[in-house]
């Protein structure tokens, strides 16, 4: 994967898929601590990658700055029920010792009706019920398990896996036998009889491969302040934005398009990108804020690159462009002004406003 840059130059506080507290997010997936070295994965609400791959150990790190290497161990309940846009689905390998295996619950595919392929590690224990329920397009599955996991039939319902779709089942060469239930007809191991059982040795390795968002080189955000570096940036990561105790941030624009609406309780998502994008929040001053009326209109400050649109001023309102230090850049009504890469302040009759270009 090409590495991708993020410049952050802020006046705010930033975390990066940060406190012990919060669950980590990495394209999309989401990894949440559950006790001490442990930790269950699921897709967030901005899950789209065609693509999913489970990592095995995800770093946490608290408020104090301690951090903890966490095992993924399970895929929660409902973990990626519905995600229409995944074909390809892939639990990666454990690292290291681990005291606990892989536990895949219940629902967890359940209404992938575009999944196609799922690749599932050495150390799979068991897949509860229902977990592949509705997963109608499913014609690969990759168990490395040597022991079989159990799985009850119900796990899915196999009428659903159409037999003219010849959903292939690759396991260790050595343990074909045990996987078509000759050797173990209990129940808890029938659902995997249900399929075309293929030695490991067969696999071409398609859907293997992590989703590749393009040509990504990553995202510059400038945010006034101080220059930070983020590498490996991914749709879905996460950039937590805390603006300074006398301004709230009112806009982000990502690649000069307001993306506010992907702002969680100051975290902000990637959505989907190629190229180098630039993400740049725009914060409103408190002490506007505080003088406002309800007769006040609307002011809104949009970044197009080194162009700032002012909307919602008067015909004689006056803007005032200031940088930190109080240099006067621009004083006049122009609604549309060009500026040089900096941080400033921009200031109308009523509202004041924090960016950085």
């Amino acid at each position: 994967m090409m590495f991708k840059k993020v410049i952050l130059a802020s006046c705010i506080a930033l975390s990066f898929n940060a406190w012990a507290v919060e669950d980590v997010v990495i394209a999309g997936i989401g990894y949440e601590r559950i006790s001490d070295g442990v930790c269950q994965a699921y897709a967030t609400s901005y899950f789209s990658s065609s693509q999913a791959v489970v990592k095995r150990n995800v770093v946490f790190t608290d408020e104090n700055g301690k951090t903890e290497t966490c095992g993924v161990h399970r895929l929660r309940r409902d973990a990626f029920k519905g995600a229409e846009t995944m074909t390809s689905f892939v639990v990666e390998e454990p690292q290291g010792e681990g005291f606990s295996r892989m536990v895949i619950f219940d629902n967890v595919f359940q209404n992938c009706t575009n999944l196609t392929t799922i690749e599932l590690p050495s150390d799979l224990l068991t897949v509860v019920v229902n977990a592949f329920n509705g997963c109608d397009k499913l014609t690969t599955i990759v168990c490395r398990a040597e022991e079989v996991p159990s799985a009850f039939y119900s796990t899915a319902d196999v009428a659903d896996f159409d037999p003219h779709n010849h959903v292939v089942l690759y396991v260790p060469d050595a343990s074909v036998g045990k996987y078509s239930a000759l050797e173990k007809p209990d129940d808890k191991y029938e659902f995997w009889s249900s399929f075309d059982i293929r030695p490991l040795s067969q696999y071409d390795g398609g859907g293997t491969e992590p989703e590749k968002p393009g040509d990504v080189h990553g995202v510059e955000l400038r945010l006034p302040l101080g220059t930070f570096t983020m590498l490996d940036a991914v749709e879905g990561d996460r950039i937590k934005l805390t603006a300074d105790m006398d301004s709230q941030l009112v806009s982000v624009y990502f690649n000069d398009v307001d993306m506010i609406d992907r702002v969680e309780k100051g975290i902000f998502y990637l959505p989907s990108f190629s190229g180098t994008a630039v993400i740049r929040p725009v914060f409103e001053l408190n002490s506007s804020l505080k003088v406002q009326s309800a007769e006040v209109s609307p002011v809104k400050v949009k970044l197009n690159g080194n162009q700032v649109d002012i909307e919602g001023i008067g015909l004689n309102d006056r803007v005032l462009v200031t940088t930190l230090d109080g240099r006067v850049v621009y004083e006049g009504r122009e609604t549309s002004i060009q500026l040089a890469s900096g941080v400033y302040i921009l200031s109308t009759p009523n509202r004041s406003f924090k960016f950085a270009l």
